[in-house]
């Protein structure tokens, strides 16, 4: 019989390229091991709130959490998650981690993981100084890339891609936008089409992305957009983004 696990901190909620690819690579390597994922509650949504969650903590084998960016700077939402350590009994799991600037209270918790699996040294050596070990596994966008995908003829374009500082990314895209004629510079963005929510906020932004994307050349010719809006424009999928 398989192993049922759920995960926290599901990240494709983000509706961002980059996270889409982890989760995508995360349950991936669950189905490989013969792990059934039976429930993920999406970033952002606490776990203690989440009654589906709660409910089926009784019947799965482990918890695991997808610390993708999160785990640093005693970060409050981070400091939820960890905290499923202490409130049940299941084998907790930190994995694709990041793990900087954070008090000893959250080291207790995390020393009290079953696996902590982080992204680069510099993490490993953050909880060492904790004496927790931990296992350096590369971030999991990097996990797969289907060799369909991989082009024979060399790429000769330069990408800029986006920041989570909306302000510097304005700054990358017009400076990409200024320059893509004679030097071939794209500005290729994170960002994906907004498919998933789970509250009001993600519903707006949703529609938002749908009228955007339709009709947001014709609207842009008759009202300049921002670039908080113009990089609904530029939306690729995951295969195009990786080619």
């Amino acid at each position: 019989m398989n192993k049922r696990v759920m995960l926290l901190n599901d990240t494709s909620f983000e509706n961002h390229h980059g996270c889409n690819i982890v989760i995508k690579n995360i349950k991936m390597n669950l189905k490989l091991q013969n792990i059934d994922l039976i429930y993920s509650v999406p970033i952002g949504k606490r776990w203690k709130n989440d009654s589906n969650f709660l409910k089926l903590l009784i019947d799965v084998d482990a918890i695991i959490i997808n610390g993708e960016g999160t785990i640093h700077d005693d970060s409050e939402y981070a400091y939820s998650l960890l905290e499923i350590v202490n409130f049940t009994n299941k084998p907790c799991f930190l994995i694709n981690t990041t793990y900087q600037n954070n008090t000893k209270s959250f080291s207790d918790l995390v020393s009290k993981f079953k696996k902590v699996y982080v992204r680069e040294s510099l993490s490993k050596f953050e909880l060492e100084k904790f004496g927790i070990e931990s296992t350096i596994v590369p971030d999991m966008t990097l996990y797969y890339m289907d060799s369909n995908l991989i082009k024979s003829k060399q790429n000769t374009h330069t990408y800029i891609t986006d920041s989570h500082d909306i302000k510097l990314s304005e700054k990358l895209f017009y400076f990409a936008d200024n320059n893509n004629n004679n030097n071939n510079i794209n500005f290729l963005p994170l960002i994906s089409p907004y498919n998933k929510y789970y509250n009001i906020k993600g519903y707006i932004k949703r529609i938002k992305f749908r009228f955007l994307y339709k009709f947001g050349f014709l609207i842009n010719k008759l009202i300049p957009l921002k670039y908080g809006y113009k990089r609904f424009q530029n939306v690729k999928t995951e295969d195009n983004l990786l080619v």
